[in-house]
């Protein structure tokens, strides 16, 4: 959230929204926004969770694909994705979508488990998640068009931040 520096005009789109925790910090910023998730039951807990936002009107939550958003191109001026790039069978798919419905000067913030040692040997093993290198991530957002790309891995990789642009 700290990256997208969401503003009351900005229109927001989260993937992989969850139970709607984050969605319900964007939303208290902006007056609009969207959000989807591949699974019906955390679709229903994030609608539970943001009822006021949904019942102003301001917020649609989805179930569906994060490789095939069912938004218009150019319709978000921010979208933010959180714990859950790990599952994503076909992450350049999902890149190039948010990257087209993102408006010119959209800002994308993705937040996911990092490459190190500690954070496979923990989850990675575990749950049969796929994580990226720092390069990797970077030239994946590059491909999807993004520009003022920036990744960086904690301490430890166990969390990866990356940001970009589309110019």
């Amino acid at each position: 959230m700290e990256a997208l520096r969401l503003k009351e005009d900005d229109i927001y789109c989260e993937i992989g929204c969850g139970g709607g925790v984050l969605l319900n910090m964007a939303m208290a910023k902006v007056k609009r926004g969207a959000a989807i998730d591949h699974s019906e039951e955390m679709v229903d807990l994030s609608k539970d969770n943001n009822r006021k936002f949904l019942e102003k009107g301001g917020l649609e939550v989805l179930k569906g694909d994060a490789g095939e958003l069912p938004w218009k191109s150019g319709v978000f001026t921010a979208c933010a994705s959180a714990n859950m790039f790990f599952f994503v069978k076909n992450p350049r798919a999902m890149l190039s979508e948010v990257f087209r419905v993102l408006k010119p000067g959209g800002r994308f913030s993705l937040v996911t488990m990092g490459n190190g040692f500690i954070a496979r040997m923990t989850f990675g093993w575990l749950y049969s998640l796929t994580t990226y290198s720092d390069r990797e991530m970077t030239s994946m957002l590059k491909s999807a068009g993004f520009s003022k790309i920036r990744v960086t891995s904690t301490a430890m990789g166990l969390t990866q931040i990356c940001y970009g642009v589309k110019a």
